[in-house]
């Protein structure tokens, strides 16, 4: 359930689980990786509450709904071509991973459904990245699996496979390709994509050369597979990007396993002021923030050791 505030500023989100207890590590994992960040392409979490029964998020309100809602109604129009704000969105998308990989954390399940729409000042609308709750420290063991039509497939096909920062550019090609072709994403299309002869069967023609490109290099196999950082080389987004006066991150090697003996940034505790006993929330344990850096490291360490 979500609910909206006067303001409209920020929604509750609500999720009621089978057993609250088995919940509650993931839950307040996927909290502490969302505090990390203060982006413009990620979606800002505010506060966090767990009772025995519940646990509500209170989250930014991103008013226009998801990108999945977005290309079904583009889809019941009968559009059939690439969304023309694509370009727009790759850049939101790819600003959004690269604060994600830098910090060493991997989305996992970057799909439609997660990929939120807010109104915007300079142009018709900004994308963002929600729902952290598969994220993982990139080299983690992965346990678990996200989309299985968006998921990378070096995920499904290995056990004991480690999170690498280019599992979500497969997951991003995907996308894209939904967004250039209006294709209702099946197990058939996740196939056709990985294999160079079979992807000559899907339907190209209704997207520009330039993001069937992107899209081809996207979905390669995870050794010929682009970073992030190499990405936002394209010509095309360079163009956007000065367009809208976006400063591109530095090209990048997206680090691994870096060590650090910081504690961690963000305590749970329990809530003194609350009708219930055992009702718990998040803070910032320091009104001084440390430097953007060492924090996020510090964060690191206490979630993924």
């Amino acid at each position: 359930m979500v609910t909206k505030s006067e303001t409209l500023s920020f929604v509750l989100k609500q999720v009621i689980p089978a057993q609250i207890s088995s919940t509650i590590p993931n839950v307040k994992k996927e909290f502490m990786i969302a505090k990390m960040f203060d982006h413009p392409s990620l979606v800002k979490y505010q506060d966090l509450f767990i009772t025995p029964e519940r646990v509500i998020f209170q989250m930014e309100y991103c008013s226009l709904g998801s990108l999945q809602l977005l290309l079904s109604r583009e889809s019941l129009r009968g559009e059939q071509q690439e969304l023309p704000e694509v370009w727009d969105i790759l850049l939101d998308l790819l600003c959004g991973l690269d604060a994600l990989h830098r910090a060493s954390i991997v989305h996992l399940d970057i799909k439609p459904g997660n990929i939120f729409i807010t109104p915007d000042i300079k142009r018709k609308r900004r994308v963002k990245i929600g729902d952290f709750g598969t994220c993982v420290y990139s080299g983690s063991l992965v346990s678990e699996d996200g989309d299985g039509v968006y998921i990378a497939p070096e995920l499904v096909k290995s056990h004991n496979v480690r999170a690498d920062p280019r599992n979500d550019i497969f997951s991003l090609g995907v996308t894209l390709y939904e967004m250039g072709t209006h294709c209702d994403m099946n197990s058939q299309i996740w196939t056709k994509l990985q294999d160079v002869g079979q992807r000559r069967e899907l339907q190209w023609e209704r997207m520009s050369e330039k993001l069937q490109e992107v899209v081809a290099r996207a979905v390669q196999g995870i050794d010929e597979r682009p970073s992030v950082s190499a990405l936002l080389q394209e010509p095309a987004l360079k163009e956007v990007a000065k367009k809208h006066g976006v400063v591109l991150p530095p090209v990048t090697a997206y680090p691994v396993n870096e060590e650090s003996n910081e504690s961690c940034a963000v305590s749970i505790e329990g809530r003194n002021d609350s009708p219930q006993n055992n009702c718990c929330f998040v803070k910032e344990r320091n009104k001084t923030r440390k430097p953007i850096d060492t924090e996020l490291i510090s964060i690191r360490r206490r979630l993924f050791t």
